[in-house]
């Protein structure tokens, strides 16, 4: 089983000697072949890989998520099950709301009551887990309370994807 954080922290690039070393999740996201290229071009100018997150002051809408995959059909069925009762449905099939902690609220998301409850995505696939590092209002989608993880929300979310793990016994 594998565990990768993607976005901007994907980029696990350095040139040597001209080569281009890149992590493989990079185009998970929109923008990603715009993204490569430009990192690309600005190493090759200056010799030195920049920042990666720097990159993407022009895409605001880049999703970075937690991905836990390589995981086995009968701990797949473990953890919808597990996700069944311990989150709510989203209505949607395979994507799961996890409520965020009133105390992990960023202050305009506590101030926005009526937006609420805000809450944290979770997406299962056929051998996979993914956890958006995103706080979604799930009465007004587009209220600028629905917001990117502050540290601790992300924390948090990451610590809810081991505690189940480890609750469930599944090794990663």
């Amino acid at each position: 089983m594998k565990k990768a954080i993607l976005g901007p922290l994907a980029i696990v690039g350095r040139v040597r000697k001209g080569l281009f070393i890149l992590g493989a999740n990079l185009l998970a996201f929109s923008g990603g072949v715009t993204l490569l290229v430009r990192f690309i071009l600005r190493t090759m100018k200056t010799g030195q890989p920049k920042d990666p997150s720097s990159l993407f002051k022009d895409f605001p809408g880049a999703m970075r998520a937690y991905v836990i995959d390589e995981i086995s059909s009968g701990d797949m069925e473990k953890i919808r099950a597990y996700l069944k009762e311990k989150t709510r449905p989203s209505g949607l099939g395979d994507l799961y709301w996890i409520p965020v902690p009133e105390d992990l609220l960023r202050e305009i998301q506590a101030a926005h009551h009526e937006c609420g409850p805000h809450v944290f995505a979770l997406e299962t696939g056929r051998d996979w887990i993914r956890l958006e590092f995103f706080v979604r209002a799930s009465n007004n989608m587009r209220c600028e309370c629905a917001a990117v993880t502050t540290g601790p929300q992300r924390d948090y979310l990451i610590s809810f994807a081991d505690r189940m793990l480890a609750h469930l016994q599944i090794r990663s």
